[in-house]
């Protein structure tokens, strides 16, 4: 079930423009190129390729000048080629897919991610580590964006992202079909006799790691969902302005930290 309506929009960059060619998700109405190529391709292999498989497709080429095409983009680094299609949209999470598929299930929710380029980076580095499922909040997370695909270097463009009315109902299904539930948080005085360090956690079961909105994150009700709370330790004394890292570079190293520690072993599991 598809939440938004379908509409055209203006998908940029190489990377993007060729997964989603690839992967055939949307409908591709037509393609801008750069006029200076109608001759001439460039020397990127990944270029060409988008050239050739758009010829296989038989999708409409037409060649436009540089300053047209920063325009079509909003002026974004669309580097050379510009897709128009429809869009790519959450999909809805249904009580029924909400139960792990083995016990190394490994999902990755989001809880009020804002920022497109944060989701992008995050969705790429996701499909980078094998997460099964990607779960945001239907109400407060950004849409999926051509800047969201850009910053995933096309990622977007192969896998749903899924999302969920109510973080804590999904977390509360999920607790009832067998998943434990990892929140991240920074030390305070309230919830630091239950943080862990990331590197300790072991996993045996299947989990779900839940990353929260770019400056509060958490709230109080996901918070209390969660079986553990997890952090990254800093290796440095650090100034109060610099007491914790943006969420899309937590997400690479919490999913980096967990995957290889299940890969290890769940001698000790947390």
């Amino acid at each position: 079930m598809l939440i938004k309506k379908v509409r055209k929009e203006h998908l940029y960059g190489v990377a993007p423009c060729l997964s989603a060619i690839l992967s055939m998700r949307r409908k591709i109405y037509k393609a801008y190129v750069n006029e200076k190529f109608q001759k001439q391709l460039p020397a990127r292999q990944d270029f060409v390729k988008v050239m050739e498989e758009m010829r296989s497709k038989d999708i409409k080429v037409v060649y436009k000048s540089k300053d047209l095409m920063n325009r079509i983009s909003g002026n974004q680094l669309h580097q050379s080629i510009i897709l128009s299609t429809s869009t790519l949209n959450y999909k809805q999470l249904t009580k029924k897919e909400i139960k792990p598929s083995s016990d190394k299930s490994f999902w990755l929710a989001l809880d009020r991610v804002q920022d497109p380029m944060n989701l992008g980076a995050i969705i790429r580095t996701a499909s980078y580590f094998g997460v099964e499922k990607l779960i945001v909040t239907e109400k407060n997370s950004c849409a999926l964006s051509p800047v969201v695909s850009k910053a995933s270097s096309g990622a977007m463009e192969w896998n749903p992202v899924h999302a969920t009315p109510s973080m804590k109902n999904f977390l509360k299904t999920a607790v009832s079909n067998g998943f434990m539930i990892y929140g991240t948080q920074c030390s305070d005085k309230d919830s630091e006799s239950r943080i862990i360090n990331c590197q300790a956690v072991r996993l045996d079961k299947p989990c779900i790691l839940v990353l929260g909105n770019e400056g509060s994150g958490l709230d109080e009700e996901t918070e209390s969902m969660c079986h553990h709370l997890i952090n990254i330790q800093s290796s440095a004394n650090t100034p109060n302005t610099l007491d914790s890292l943006n969420v899309s570079v937590a997400a690479g190293i919490l999913l980096h930290a967990l995957s290889s520690n299940r890969k290890i072993g769940a001698e000790n599991p947390v």
